[in-house]
């Protein structure tokens, strides 16, 4: 998915495993799609990537209007990292798990 959205087909083979820790990735209300919501003790598993602008413009695009890119503090094996990921604001989030 994220090669197809993104148009580069060797993105998510520069991927890096990463943890966000006290959150949780739960249901953006009222569709089938995620978003991230603080919770103490949570942790959401991903990916850390570094897309080239272009793929950054489609990535923006394919998200839509309601999700913003949000700086976060990630865990990788080569330690903290600054992201950024896509979430909606949190009135639009829910609780329930995704």
């Amino acid at each position: 998915m994220l090669a197809r959205r993104s148009g580069d087909p060797w993105l998510p083979r520069r991927a890096l495993p990463a943890r966000l820790e006290g959150h949780r990735r739960v249901v953006f209300r009222g569709t089938p799609y995620p978003t991230l919501r603080p919770a103490p003790g949570g942790s959401v598993a991903g990916l850390l990537v570094r897309p080239a602008a272009g793929a950054m413009h489609r990535l923006r695009a394919y998200e839509g209007a309601c999700y913003r890119l949000h700086p976060f503090r990630v865990l990788t094996r080569h330690g903290p990292r600054h992201a950024r990921a896509f979430v909606v604001p949190r009135h639009l989030a829910g609780v329930e798990p995704w």
